[in-house]
């Protein structure tokens, strides 16, 4: 970038300065800080050049009509830089907390899962209990049941043992009334003979019913232990399994560890083998479980089997039966035809026949008796197996409530020291901020160098640094006061980028700071905003960070008794000592424009 040393006494130039003899002005003037080249260059080129950077001025003065000055002054806000530090350790902070506080977040998901897994083991204890409870008083209602089944069953004994002993006497006579009976007594007993035959067979069949019952019966129990086996084979492979991804977890995080220690490949080594001897177990629980559904398999074959031979059985009874009942038609019919020699034995049979039916219905009432006794029995027996395996449940459930206690109490541990890390962060933050408003407010400004960069398009006022680094245009932290005489109002305003272009980048903003302390921001354009007017005696014009620097490039100005317009290149004869003056007074700036053209 070539450099370029302009007066800044150029300024004056570029604006006619009337005497006070000159004619009316208006109020309102425009103040234009760089021009053309021609009109820049119409004081005499090298002659307006600061020879000595020494001598090289900080404020820029404009000879009013009337009533004094309007200085220019720069500055720069030399406690940007530990702004900055402070705001890189701020970040740092912030960055900080919010890994803290998702490191918190996490902890706090995990002791809600926490919670949750204690309250599903206390509930699934108290619904132990509740099927325990259940249980007992099943126990003993069925208990008061088989009570009740036996005095019912003794009560019916005694009258089958009553109605055996009249069917004995019964007996004894009808023995002493048949021996009259000559003719029909051979009859009877061949016919007796015949029903005796099926009688046995009768016998033999319902044996053999027996026999295939109890085959069945054997069956369905070697079923249900084969079912209980498989049951069982399930639980230790679930088990099995469980241990097996519980495993693979870690074995996952220590594979995706980049260095693991010796410790840490001991215990993946450790698991790896764990992993591989529970796949073995679930290898010989899943033989032993298809060898348990293969015998069940064989098992129903051989019940369908038991099923068709006692339907033959039953058939079988049930045909001979009907056989003996036609026998002991014919012994009616013999009976009948000694009824009027045989009317005692056709009353004695009769008796018997009623001490008979009263045997088979107390019989059939006391078998209906036992059937509820036998089912009272086994619900007890199952009531009190069931209590058993809920006592192991509930003592297995109340130890998991135990460790997941424990592991709520490290939890709750962790939590702590997270929440204190964490309030101490934002501790720190808080005090971070406390410094930044105490640099904000106390940061102090050291005087800038004013330039008046007299591009040949679009030039204007801008500043170096105290230590005449960086650019000569408004950077980040950098200030231009223009201070008037009396109370002003400005307007018009426009500025230029630090290439002398007419464009800013989106969301750039400058700030304005009024005599009275109070400021805005803005967004930098070519053309400010025409309707806007600010109203001071002092207009600062401040560069932000994260903005584009710029130049102001002009303005107009408006009070009740002077006024500043630009009219010509060439000052009024009356201005000329007034311009020399100035030029005399004001030293020359040597310029240094980063990215701007020479």
């Amino acid at each position: 970038m070539a450099m370029r040393f302009l007066s800044i006494a150029t300024v004056v130039a570029l604006s006619t300065v009337h005497s006070a003899m000159a004619a009316p002005l208006t109020t309102t003037e425009t103040l234009r800080f760089a021009q053309n080249g021609a009109l820049a260059g119409s004081l005499g080129g090298a002659a307006d050049r600061c020879a000595d950077a020494d001598l090289c001025g900080t404020t820029l003065t404009f000879a009013t009509k009337s009533n004094g000055t309007l200085n220019v002054n720069g500055a720069v806000d030399v406690a940007a830089a530990d702004l900055k530090t402070l705001e890189t350790t701020r970040a740092a902070t912030v960055k900080t907390i919010a890994s803290s506080e998702t490191a918190l977040a996490a902890l706090q998901k995990t002791k809600t899962t926490s919670l949750a897994s204690i309250a599903a083991t206390a509930t699934l204890i108290d619904g132990y209990a509740a099927s325990k409870a259940a249980d007992q008083a099943a126990i003993a209602t069925a208990t008061a049941t088989l009570a009740t089944l036996k005095v019912g069953i003794d009560a019916g004994n005694q009258v089958i043992a009553g109605a055996n002993a009249d069917i004995k006497n019964i007996d004894a006579a009808r023995t002493t009334a048949l021996a009259l009976v000559t003719s029909k007594t051979a009859e009877v007993a061949a016919l007796n003979v015949t029903r005796a035959k099926d009688v046995t067979l009768v016998a033999t069949v319902t044996k053999q019913i027996a026999t295939t019952d109890a085959a069945a019966l054997a069956d369905s129990k070697d079923i249900a232990a084969k079912n209980a086996t498989i049951a069982a084979n399930a639980t230790l492979k679930a088990a099995a399994q469980s241990v097996i991804d519980a495993k693979n977890v870690e074995i996952a995080s220590l594979l995706a560890k980049a260095h693991p220690t010796s410790t840490e490949l001991a215990l993946l080594k450790t698991d790896q083998a764990t992993v591989a001897s529970k796949n073995a177990s679930i290898k010989t629980l899943d033989t032993s479980t298809a060898t348990a559904a293969a015998a069940i398999a064989a098992k129903n074959a051989d019940l369908v089997k038991l099923a068709g031979q006692r339907a033959t059985y039953v058939n079988t009874a049930a045909v001979t039966n009907q056989a003996i009942a036609a026998i002991d038609q014919q012994k009616v019919a013999a009976a009948a035809v000694i009824k009027n020699s045989n009317d005692a034995v056709v009353v004695l049979n009769g008796q018997k026949a009623t001490a008979a039916a009263l045997v088979v219905s107390t019989t059939n009432a006391n078998k209906l008796l036992v059937a509820q006794q036998t089912s009272a029995n086994s619900l007890v027996l199952a009531k009190t197996t069931d209590i058993a395996a809920l006592a192991s449940k509930s003592a297995s459930a109340t130890a998991t409530k135990a460790s997941e206690l424990a592991a709520d109490g490290v939890i709750d541990t962790k939590l702590a020291a997270a929440i204190g890390a964490l309030d101490a962060k934002k501790a720190d933050l808080a005090a971070l901020e406390q410094q930044k408003l105490a640099l904000q407010q106390n940061g102090h400004l050291v005087a800038g160098v004013v330039i008046q960069d007299m591009a040949p398009k679009n030039g204007g006022i801008g500043v170096f640094g105290p230590t005449m680094g960086g650019g000569d245009n408004i950077e980040a932290n950098e200030r231009v006061t223009f201070s008037f005489a009396q109370t002003t109002q400005i307007g018009n305003l426009n500025f230029y980028n630090d290439a002398h272009g007419t464009t800013f980048s989106a969301n750039s903003l400058w700030q304005l700071i009024l005599d009275d302390g109070s400021s805005a921001k803005y967004a930098l354009s070519n053309l400010f905003d025409p309707s806007m007017t600010f109203t001071s005696k002092s207009f600062t014009f401040v560069g932000l960070a994260g903005s584009d620097s710029f130049y102001v490039g002009g303005m107009s100005a408006q009070t009740a008794m002077t006024s500043m317009h630009h009219q010509s290149a060439v000052p009024e004869p009356g201005s000329w000592a007034l311009l020399l003056g100035a030029v005399a007074v004001l030293s020359l700036v040597r310029r240094r424009r980063s990215g701007g053209r020479a």
